[in-house]
């Protein structure tokens, strides 16, 4: 039996709700969630500013999610996009603010000839007011 694999891409820079709802979302789209988290050098790049924590420290965060089933560090070169290759999703989930991320990848999905869908995730709901 073969499992459908997600994939999504972050920063991750301090786990917040956000990122929950991120991460469930994806996860409801298949049966294993494999997270790209970004080198610091490519959110230095992506941001103009370093990450407040380490690659090394946001991928340990990311990986004790039970949500997550494995985390890997993004490529080194921006654009690069070896670990689609190397993960082999069926699916590339994106989260509702990652247009630049959006853009590129499927101009490189396409140059690649990899016919690998991609979903938009929606932002996070609000939660419904107390009674």
């Amino acid at each position: 039996m073969s499992s459908h694999t997600i994939l999504v891409f972050g920063t991750f820079d301090g786990i917040h709700a956000g990122h929950v709802s991120f991460l469930r979302q994806a996860r409801l789209l298949g049966d294993r969630l494999v997270v790209v988290v970004a080198r610091d050098i490519t959110v230095q790049v992506l941001k103009g500013r370093p990450p407040q924590h380490t690659e090394a420290d946001r991928l340990d965060a990311v990986r004790a999610l039970s949500l997550v089933d494995e985390a890997v560090l993004g490529d080194e070169t921006l654009g690069e996009y070896a670990v689609v290759r190397q993960v082999g999703p069926e699916t590339i989930a994106i989260g509702h603010d990652q247009d630049a991320l959006s853009d590129h990848l499927t101009s490189w999905l396409s140059a690649a000839s990899l016919p690998i869908p991609m979903r938009r995730l929606s932002r996070l709901a609000p939660s419904p007011p107390s009674v």
